[in-house]
């Protein structure tokens, strides 16, 4: 009984020790990759904000709306083709993502005409680390306008296991990376998330004009009256960007932007054309938490729950098989002899 217990031990054990040892250095390292072909054409991301303050560009004479919504869009899909030729020329596992973000009021149809804002940025980014590589066909438009940009930090994603640290993240208003903070550990539907602050400071930005840090505006915006000449004003940008992330994944969960535009005219600020928080709606983060959940679950048994509890169960069942087998070798069989003619039986 001894050796045959110790023999079973031994061969769980070792299947257990095979499996957490698979699970951590095979298993994991394939399945924690973003995928390139994403395609969120049919769900994209949807935030709102209301008693918004806005430059309404589809008026005949441009005005700023006080009081107003506006909804924020993104749409991202992933280019297979390309994925494929970034990861042989850089050597990495790399994914090619399109990108398509624009605001306007809700409902909004881009079909029919272009909205207030649209960005339109094509970037490349390790699929494990999330961490947007330098790539030779990757760019951002703004509004129509194509520039080439090296994209840096984080943008759609979080690395596969999110640490509770500060990571870099993309702004594609500065078009730089700035530091987003951990915050805290908090629950979305009952989904662990962790949750960063990234906080742009006030900051003279321009978009529209390539080269310059002003822009022209028509003179009624900055306090003129309505037929005054455009005058050169700064822009000043300033936002507070909080991500809720699920860590296994490096989802995207939530999102919301404090954003603050205005206008300054030398040195003195004349007009808001942006404030407004954007949040994503409960319909994106229902989606979203329905989408990762079990994946998270995955990569977690994978991660940590295979090798610790299986690692450790493998080791407990090898020590007791050499125990049975080592009691089993030792234990003195019951048996009879015979000395001088007479049966001997041990007590």
């Amino acid at each position: 009984m001894g050796k045959k217990s110790g023999l079973v031990c031994l061969g769980i054990g070792m299947l257990l020790i095979v499996g957490a040892v698979f699970s951590m250095w095979y298993a994991y390292p394939r399945l924690a990759l973003a995928v390139t072909d994403r395609d969120t054409t049919d769900t994209p991301a949807v935030a709102f904000g209301s008693d918004a303050t806005y430059l309404d560009r589809h008026q005949e004479t441009p005005q700023i709306v006080e009081g107003g919504e506006l909804e924020s869009v993104r749409k991202v899909v992933g280019q297979v083709e390309a994925s494929e030729e970034a990861s042989d020329e850089l050597g990495e596992k790399i994914a090619v993502y399109e990108t398509l973000s624009y605001t306007d009021v809700p409902d909004f149809d881009p079909s029919t005409g272009d909205p207030l804002t649209a960005t339109f940025d094509r970037i490349a980014f390790d699929r494990h680390t999330a961490e947007m590589v330098d790539w030779n066909d990757t760019y951002t438009e703004f509004n129509g306008v194509r520039s080439d940009v090296d994209f840096e930090g984080l943008y759609l994603k979080f690395p596969f296991h999110t640490e509770k640290q500060d990571y870099e993240f993309w702004d594609t208003t500065l078009q730089e990376a700035t530091p987003i903070r951990y915050d805290s550990e908090e629950e979305i539907q009952g989904l662990t998330v962790y949750k960063f602050v990234q906080t742009v400071e006030p900051t003279d930005v321009d978009l529209q004009t390539a080269g310059s840090d002003q822009i022209e505006v028509p003179g009624y915006l900055v306090g003129g009256a309505q037929d005054s000449p455009a005058v050169m004003a700064d822009r000043i940008y300033s936002n507070v960007r909080t991500i809720w992330v699920e860590p296994e994944t490096g989802t995207i969960i939530d999102a919301q932007e404090e954003q603050l535009s205005t206008l300054e005219v030398n040195g003195v600020e004349e007009a808001t054309i942006t404030d407004v928080t954007l949040k994503y709606t409960d319909d994106t983060v229902s989606f979203n938490v329905s989408e990762w959940e079990s994946e998270a679950w995955q990569l977690k048994l994978l991660r940590l729950w295979l090798p610790l509890y299986g690692g450790i169960a493998g080791l407990v069942l090898l020590i007791a098989g050499v125990v049975f087998l080592w009691r089993g070798r030792s234990r003195p069989r019951d048996r009879e002899y015979v000395e001088d003619g007479e049966p001997l039986v041990p007590a």
